[in-house]
C-alpha cells in the first residue's frame, strides 16, 4: 500500500460534506502516513467552494466534472502539493425519506503534476447513504493510489 513506500506529500481537497469526511479520515488511517499525506480540507457549501477557486464555480453545478477539475486545480496551486483529490457528490439524506435519480452520482477529479483526470461514479441510487459515502470513499482512495503507483 502506499502508506508504506516513501512518496512525494500530497493533499487533497474534499469539496463536498455529503460523504462526512471519509476520505480525509482514511488517508491518514494508516501507520506511516505522514510520509505521503499532509492535508486535507472540508469544504461544505457554496462560499467555501468559491473561496477556494476564486470565484464561482464553472460547470452546470458544484456536482460536475468542470466544478471539481477547478476545485482540484486550486488546491493543488494553493498548498503546493504535487496531487490533490477533489470530490463531489450526492450521497442522499441519512434517513432514506426521499428518493432521488441523482443519489449515487459523485464526480472526481485528481489534479497532479501531469495534469487532470476526472471520473464519475453513477451508483444505484436506491443503495443507503451510508453504501453510497463508503463507494465514494474507495473509489477516491483508489485514483490517489493509481495516480501514485
Amino acid at each position: 500500500a502506499a502508506a508504506h513506500r516513501d512518496l512525494p506529500p500530497f493533499r487533497t481537497r474534499r469539496p463536498s460534506g455529503r460523504r462526512g469526511g471519509l476520505l480525509p479520515a482514511a488517508l491518514p488511517g494508516r501507520a506511516g502516513a505522514s510520509r505521503f499525506f499532509r492535508q486535507s480540507r472540508f469544504a461544505y457549501d457554496a462560499r467555501a467552494k468559491t473561496s477556494l477557486v476564486g470565484g464561482e464555480l464553472p460547470g452546470a453545478s458544484a456536482v460536475s466534472a468542470e466544478a471539481v477539475s477547478a476545485l482540484a486545480t486550486a488546491m493543488r496551486k494553493a498548498s503546493g502539493a504535487d496531487y490533490a483529490l477533489a470530490e463531489s457528490g450526492m450521497a442522499g439524506p441519512p434517513d432514506g425519506s426521499r428518493r432521488s435519480l441523482k443519489y449515487g452520482l459523485c464526480w472526481f477529479a485528481l489534479a497532479g503534476p501531469d495534469g487532470i483526470v476526472t471520473d464519475v461514479l453513477r451508483l444505484n441510487p436506491f443503495l443507503t447513504r451510508s453504501e453510497h459515502q463508503l463507494r465514494f470513499t474507495r473509489h477516491g482512495l483508489r485514483m490517489i493510489h493509481a495516480a501514485v503507483d
